[in-house]
């Protein structure tokens, strides 16, 4: 049967056939070399034949392995391996595939059906089983499982350095692969990865790591500073797993490093055991200078307390802490140096409760410039409105040189104070060159700017009624003069 363009089913199939050769191999002169390679390789290895002959332009050697190994280039391997092409660093490219997780490269180089040659064009007998340290730490998990199946004899060498290896598995937390990897390749033989698991709260690595340590090489009793480094860190858990392995003891660094650190939750666990337990002067000292009152309210009330104690306490941020020493020391006597370190430290809470456990009378000199500096603001208003304080210029000029708004306000509003134009003046000067916002920056010269000019022209107004005040008086005592004079005559 003929068609109405003249040509039968057989000639109109080798007609498309050849005009969709032609436009594939247009297509493919659009890619370089390996990129045409590849193309031709995914839809069917149909232009083999005119690739070799007339689409490459160089000889392929084993220099070709590697720039088709770089490109994970499946269909230039495969034609190389057509061509018979020597392949002497196939190691380097499995090595280069299981660094790079390209699990194509990597299962074609290692796979028993392909026969690779060697430098002398003879078959490689044997192939190579690549290092897994830097797969490991990637966690390229496919990866290794597919080295561990296929290289089942490699693996008391597949780690080249397996104790930095198994070190930052544990410390990244990477379960899964560790788990590949001991016992299966190697065990436990240091304490380093534990210890740095334990530090950072690893706990299921942890209660893998203790099941799998080496007793040729350390000993299954775990060492005190793996429990005092979880205490010290805060990890309950971890202890508790901890505990178990040394039959229930935990040592009293334990503990002492709890407090220090202000894990109260660990600090009980401990003392509800081991009520015997205590901490040193010095953990007494580190927990106040971090502010914790929580483990200090553990301290029995006999115990004696450092005055460094209630020293470090008023640098922290935590007004807390200053009731509990208070309540430890009740005979301390609160020197005035308590006080200005309270005030350095910025907090208003601590400045009020160091003020309030003193029992202080008054506070130190110029100490409000301090306070406005550190925007101490709750602690301002309270000392103003119990009298122990009045806002001054100078308080006014920092208000405006950190710029704060709400502070002068309360300056100018609450304190009732009454610049001279030249401190006005001045803190204007310190808005406008101020580094905050320019929103922040308007607020604040707007208002005082306003305040000042209304300041004045009350001023203004209430001098001027003194003023007829004064002539009106003037003039009575006048008008009651002449009255006098006139009763007289």
């Amino acid at each position: 049967m003929r068609h109405r363009h003249g040509l039968n089913h057989r000639e109109i199939a080798e007609t498309h056939s050849l005009f969709l050769t032609e436009i594939w191999q247009t297509v493919l002169l659009c890619f370089s070399d390996m990129e045409s390679i590849q193309l031709d390789c995914i839809y069917g290895n149909t232009q083999v034949d005119w690739l070799v002959q007339h689409r490459i332009t160089y000889i392929p050697s084993h220099q070709t392995w590697l720039q088709a190994a770089v490109s994970r280039s499946i269909g230039m391997m495969v034609y190389l391996l057509q061509w018979g092409i020597e392949c002497p660093n196939i190691d380097d490219i499995i090595q280069y595939a299981t660094d790079k997780n390209h699990m194509d490269t990597l299962v074609f180089c290692t796979s028993p059906e392909f026969k690779f040659l060697d430098g002398d064009g003879m078959p490689l007998k044997t192939r190579y089983c690549p290092l897994m340290d830097k797969a490991a730490k990637k966690n390229y998990l496919d990866v290794m499982s597919y080295i561990l199946w296929r290289f089942p004899h490699g693996k008391p060498t597949m780690l080249k350095k397996p104790l930095p290896t198994l070190l930052y598995l544990m410390e990244q937390n990477l379960l899964p692969m560790l788990k590949m990897l001991v016992p299966v390749v190697t065990l436990i033989t240091t304490y380093s990865g534990l210890k740095a698991a334990t530090a950072r709260g690893h706990k299921a690595v942890v209660k893998y790591a203790i099941q799998h340590l080496d007793p040729l090489y350390i000993s299954t009793d775990i060492p005190d500073d793996i429990l005092v480094t979880a205490a010290k860190h805060g990890h309950l858990g971890i202890l508790m797993v901890l505990k178990r392995k040394k039959n229930g003891k935990i040592p009293v660094e334990a503990f002492q490093q709890a407090f220090s650190w202000g894990h109260v939750h660990i600090c009980k666990y401990i003392q509800r055991r081991f009520p015997q337990y205590l901490p040193t002067e010095k953990d007494l000292i580190d927990a106040c200078t971090h502010g914790h009152h929580e483990v200090m309210s553990l301290v029995p009330e006999a115990m004696h307390i450092p005055a460094a104690c209630i020293e470090r306490a008023a640098k922290s941020q935590n007004h807390q802490l200053i009731y509990v020493l208070r309540k430890l020391k009740p005979k301390y006597t609160f020197q005035p140096k308590i006080l200005s370190e309270a005030i350095r430290s910025g907090s208003s809470d601590v400045c009020i409760a160091v003020f309030d456990c003193g029992q202080y009378q008054k506070l130190p000199t110029g100490c409000e410039v301090d306070m406005v500096s550190r925007h101490m603001r709750k602690a301002l208003q309270m000392f103003h409105r119990l009298g122990f304080m009045v806002y001054t210029e100078d308080a006014l000029q920092e208000a405006a040189r950190i710029c704060d708004l709400d502070l002068i306000k309360d300056i100018l509003e609450e304190g009732k104070l009454v610049p001279s134009e030249k401190v006005v003046q001045e803190a204007l000067s310190f808005i406008y060159v101020s580094s905050e916002s320019t929103e922040r920056r308007g607020e604040a010269f707007t208002f005082l700017d306003t305040f000042f000019k209304q300041s004045k022209k009350r001023g203004r107004e209430e001098d001027s009624d003194h003023d007829r005040a004064v002539c009106d008086d003037m003039a009575r005592a006048k008008r009651l003069k002449d009255i006098h004079h006139q009763s007289h005559e």
